[in-house]
């Protein structure tokens, strides 16, 4: 907490003496700050959204399936990415999967689908697939 109000001081002190380099400072600093808080609210809204809530299973349907081929940057490679798009009870979910199991299916297959509906947002959490 010592060096989080150190930091802010500093921060002040720039914007006093240099406007322009002491809000570039400053906002880096926020945004430094509020990243992380985000991205813990994020968790937190899911924790009480999906986690103990009812599970249901039910008969869905694949309506498209999407291939996102992998590429280099300068951090890496990304994967190829596989994914399909799923309706179960006139809703809808996309859903990563691995190679082998995308090249089995196809639009139009029925699977039967464990799921979690969102408490507050009322997205589906899909746990489980499995081809009828």
């Amino acid at each position: 907490m010592e060096t989080i109000v150190y930091l802010f001081n500093s921060a002040i002190r720039l914007i006093k003496e240099y406007p322009i380099l002491g809000s570039i400072n400053t906002l880096c600093f926020v945004a430094i700050l509020f990243i992380p808080i985000c991205l813990i609210f994020w968790g937190l809204f899911t924790i009480i959204d999906s986690w103990f809530a009812v599970q249901k299973e039910e008969i869905g349907r694949i309506i498209t399936k999407q291939f996102s081929s992998g590429f280099y940057t300068i951090r890496g490679r990304y994967p190829d990415t596989f994914r399909v798009l799923i309706q179960v009870a006139d809703h809808k979910a996309k859903v990563d999967l691995k190679k082998e199991s995308y090249q089995r299916l196809l639009v139009d297959d029925e699977l039967k689908v464990k799921y979690v509906r969102g408490r507050i947002s009322g997205r589906l959490y899909i746990r489980d697939l499995n081809l009828l």
